[in-house]
């Protein structure tokens, strides 16, 4: 189980803050209502392919009902407390640093974007900021990479994305029944590679290998589906 915690993202209106997250959880609204912020909020802290540049937000990142300008104590706080791992031995050794409920067994992992510690007045740019990663509810437990990449987690873009993609393509396929007919006409390889080359794709660096062969499957699936 995974429950998330935001904070000062849009603390009023947030519908995810406190949630658990089960085995299987489908995240469902409108357009606008935090969908992607939520997921984008997961990766902050367990994406390893997440540049350190994207995990360093902006003051425009702050809810927007705060007052202006921003003060010393105004931060974002993303947490997720992991559970049901105790029989699971390559979980519990990555995790056992960061626990904070013994039994039944809880590991936080936390991401924080503050203003610098040493900072004495108000923030005044984005460079007054830094973000931190750490487990355990101790912000000195840094959380990295080694960590991040033992734990298990697949990004698979929405097929907005990939419609995007293909408008900016030399195929100019501007429309979903563009899409569907070159699926028809051309084999998988060829939207894969399109992809590959694609701005996100270089973000992923060599863990965009491992995310086309996902890719690969679904869009196998999609293939059948539409033919």
């Amino acid at each position: 189980m995974l429950p998330i915690d935001i904070k000062l993202l849009e603390p009023a209106k947030d519908p995810f803050s406190g949630q658990d997250l089960g085995q299987s959880t489908v995240i469902l609204g409108e357009n606008q209502v935090g969908k992607t912020n939520l997921l984008f909020a997961l990766r902050l802290i367990l994406d390893p392919a997440l540049p350190d540049c994207m995990r360093q937000l902006s003051q425009a990142d702050f809810w927007d009902g705060l007052p202006r300008p921003l003060s010393l104590t105004d931060f974002i706080q993303v947490s997720v407390d992991i559970t049901d791992f105790e029989t699971d031995e390559d979980t519990l050794a990555i995790l056992a640093d960061h626990l904070i409920i013994p039994a039944p067994m809880t590991a936080r992992l936390t991401y924080e974007f503050r203003p610098i510690p040493s900072l004495k007045s108000v923030p005044a740019n984005d460079n007054d900021y830094e973000f931190v990663v750490f487990g355990g509810g101790r912000p000195e437990n840094r959380v990295n990479y080694d960590v991040r990449k033992r734990i298990p987690l697949d990004i698979l873009h929405a097929l907005r994305d990939v419609e995007s993609a293909y408008v900016a393509s030399p195929s100019h396929i501007a429309t979903a029944g563009d899409l569907v007919a070159a699926i028809r006409k051309n084999p998988v390889e060829t939207h894969v590679a399109v992809w590959l080359a694609s701005e996100d794709a270089q973000w992923l660096g060599s863990e965009a290998s491992r995310q086309a062969d996902i890719i690969w499957e679904e869009l196998n699936r999609v293939n059948q589906l539409i033919l």
